[in-house]
């Protein structure tokens, strides 16, 4: 984008969240947009969609659609200009899954002796060790390794 990012942010109910959003699906213009959909508040049925456009025709466009549904409250916010890529990883704090710790670059610092260290820096490929499974899996071969021994892992 030409200046600051923004956020396009759309409230209302259900139906014309859905007819705004399928409207933006629909544009061949807007293919490639980025927003999300969801219920905001149960109760009072407010429904909202999010939107982070990546160019100054994008964010114009979707606004547009937006304001342009009746019963929406639009509103088009500039984004602090932030870190973003460490403010996402300030929310991955390492993972400690029996004698494992699973950890990323950013908690380089924070390596506990006498663990099984593992570093998993998150990416497109590969999550962070958050996952359910994952922590099951290191919980369970934890539990192994207490009665059993293993000439290899895999």
């Amino acid at each position: 984008m030409s200046e600051s990012a923004v956020q396009v942010t759309a409230r209302g109910d259900r139906a014309p969240a859905e007819a705004a959003a399928a409207a933006i699906d629909a544009n061949p213009l807007l293919e490639g947009a980025t927003y999300s959909i969801l219920e905001e508040d149960e109760d009072k049925e407010i429904w909202r969609i999010d939107a982070f456009p990546t160019s100054d025709e994008e964010a114009e466009g979707i606004a547009e659609i937006l304001r342009a549904t009746p019963g929406l409250e639009v509103v088009v916010e500039k984004l602090a200009d932030a870190d973003w890529l460490a403010m996402s990883l300030s929310g991955l704090p390492p993972v400690e899954a029996g004698r494992f710790f699973v950890y990323g670059a950013h908690d380089q610092g924070k390596i506990p002796e006498g663990r099984v260290n593992l570093k998993i820096d998150a990416g497109a490929a590969f999550g962070t060790g958050h996952h359910g499974t994952t922590v099951g899996c290191l919980e369970a071969f934890d539990n192994l390794l207490k009665t059993e021994t293993f000439e290899k892992v895999l």
